[in-house]
C-alpha cells in the first residue's frame, strides 16, 4: 500500500494536502505575536522649543 501512494500522483497531493491542513491547525492554535507602538504628536509643544 505504501508503494501506491509513492507512486500514484493523486495520492502524493492528498499526502501534501494532509500535512498543509495539520500546519494549519498548529498554526490556528498559536497565540498571535505581541505588537508595542507609541505615537508622538506635538511633544515639545508650539513654543520656543518646539525646533528641537
Amino acid at each position: 500500500m505504501a508503494r501506491i501512494v509513492d507512486v500514484h500522483p493523486k495520492l502524493q497531493g492528498q499526502r501534501f494536502a494532509r500535512a498543509g491542513a495539520d500546519a494549519r491547525i498548529d498554526q490556528a492554535g498559536l497565540r498571535p505575536a505581541v505588537e508595542v507602538g507609541l505615537d508622538l504628536e506635538n511633544v515639545f509643544g508650539t513654543g520656543g522649543s518646539s525646533h528641537v
